[in-house]
């Protein structure tokens, strides 16, 4: 981030027409910073705005894509008898079911 600050306002700022400025302009992870600072400065082609803008959206889909599919169905750490278990499926309400004691009971001892 730090790197994106320092060639939007140091490249790009004092010189809108270098080769830093105009390339960086298409890099996705810089061009949010250096693309503003270019069009404020008259340096920079419609088409040149166009194709920034496209690159950042097939990036951001790309990314978001990445993401969806390394995440795929771990919303939680499913355990046995959780509710978790079956994704996409909300948790029961209300108390949990009695166990084989009963509802008040409490299981006998072992060894009585």
């Amino acid at each position: 981030m730090v790197g994106s600050f320092l060639v939007a306002f140091m490249g790009a700022g004092s010189n809108p027409g270098s080769t830093l400025a105009t390339v960086s302009s298409f890099l996705p992870p810089v061009a949010p910073l250096v693309m503003p600072v270019r069009i404020a400065a008259g340096e920079v082609a419609a088409w040149q705005v166009a194709a920034s803008l496209g690159t950042m959206l097939v990036s951001i889909l790309a990314v978001v894509l990445l993401a969806s599919r390394l995440y795929e169905g771990r919303s939680c750490a499913p355990a046995p008898g959780s509710s978790c278990a079956t994704p996409g499926r909300a948790p029961a309400a209300g108390p949990p079911p009695p166990g084989p004691e009963g509802p008040g009971r409490l299981a006998p001892m072992p060894g009585s």
